[in-house]
């Protein structure tokens, strides 16, 4: 597995190093949403999402190091709960239920969606072959093509008779400069109102597990609006698309996975004065987080993917620092929140070597 760190910026090249100590505890809340039954939404497409969030919830909480603020499920997940009413002009309350003002994690798992992005798309060798798109890396076997991944926007979907938004989050962009309104997270008498969504949430590190969550080389349109003020974003890439040697597409996805949750609170609970992206990255993880789909039949031979840990702030130094060194006790502290999202930095770890294959 390769770790690479990328930062970005309008303008500016500093990069400095400096360290966490270990505060008071002051926003050690966890909030968590989580679907499984899909019968609603998206009938047929269950899922285990539960079942990965319950050990990471049990985990955390076990020693009082973490509390839980909520824990909502299937139906109690509505899509008003993602949306924050300041950047939308709606009446939904994303900072009574998810970006709550003691939150230090918010984590949301449940379906996402892929098809959009490579549905009929052609295949490639450059992104020069591509239409509002890019040609994905991963590696290739005999007979086997690169296929665009079209830009699209992102999607967490949830499955409940409460909704406003058709049980859709949509987030990032479908190109041409259009964004999707949705999560604002981590806004705060501490951060400020530089967002211009208030100062009602609080959450430092959110917790993104779904379908074809973000995708490498989009990830500033993905994120847009999402840092209001938060430290840290964790959340699923996937890299392949291919047809096979009959000309089936497949693709990676992000992967169901029962032992994601504690693998993830165990590596958390284990070393408080870490780095946090440390534990998004570790190789078990990663290893795990990943899966092949596509069409039936297709010989789904990659699932190639990136877990990214990213951060924004008002400078290059606050960005690559928050990214790369910010530890848990650190994730609880407001007054440590960001105050602007000028630069952006992030950090990968790949189940593959994405140093020889790309993204």
């Amino acid at each position: 597995m390769r770790h690479l760190r990328i930062w970005a910026a309008m303008s500016g090249t500093i990069i400095a190093i400096f360290g966490y100590s270990s505060p008071s505890l002051a926003s050690p809340g966890i909030a968590i949403e989580a679907v499984d039954d899909y019968s609603i939404s998206l009938p047929g497409s269950n899922t285990i999402a539960i079942e990965e969030a319950t050990p990471f919830w049990n985990i955390m909480t076990a020693t009082g190091q973490w509390y839980g603020i909520s824990f909502w499920t299937d139906g109690n997940v509505w899509d008003t709960d993602f949306y924050d009413p300041e950047l939308t002009g709606w009446s939904v309350d994303d900072d009574s239920w998810f970006d709550t003002p003691n939150a230090g994690i918010s984590m949301a798992i449940g379906h996402g969606w892929c098809k959009a992005d490579y549905y009929l798309q052609p295949q490639c060798s450059s992104d020069a072959n591509c239409t509002n798109g890019y040609c994905p890396g991963g590696s290739l076997n005999s007979g086997e093509h690169h296929m665009c991944t079209k830009q699209t926007q992102r999607q967490f979907w949830t499955s409940s008779s409460i909704q406003q938004h058709g049980n859709q989050v949509n987030y990032g962009s479908s190109g041409a400069g259009i964004y999707w309104k949705s999560f604002a997270m981590g806004e705060s008498s501490q951060s400020g109102g530089w967002a211009g969504v208030g100062t009602n949430g609080g959450t430092n590190l959110f917790i993104l597990i779904n379908s074809c969550g973000f995708r490498w080389r989009n990830w500033l349109d993905d994120s847009k609006y999402m840092f209001a003020g938060m430290h840290l974003l964790f959340v699923n890439s996937p890299v392949s698309g291919f047809t096979d040697s009959t000309g089936k597409a497949g693709h990676a996805d992000t992967a169901q996975c029962l032992t994601c949750g504690s693998t993830l609170a165990s590596y958390i609970m284990s070393n408080l004065d870490a780095p946090a992206n440390e534990a998004w990255t570790n190789p078990t993880l990663v290893n795990s987080s990943y899966l092949c789909a596509g069409d039936p039949g297709v010989n789904c031979g990659h699932s190639e993917g990136v877990n990214v840990v990213m951060s924004k702030d008002t400078t290059a130094t606050a960005a690559t620092n928050r990214a790369t060194y910010e530890n848990w006790y650190a994730v609880q502290m407001n007054s440590y929140d960001a105050h602007g999202a000028d630069f952006a930095y992030r950090i990968g770890g790949c189940n593959y070597d994405c140093v020889q294959y790309g993204y």
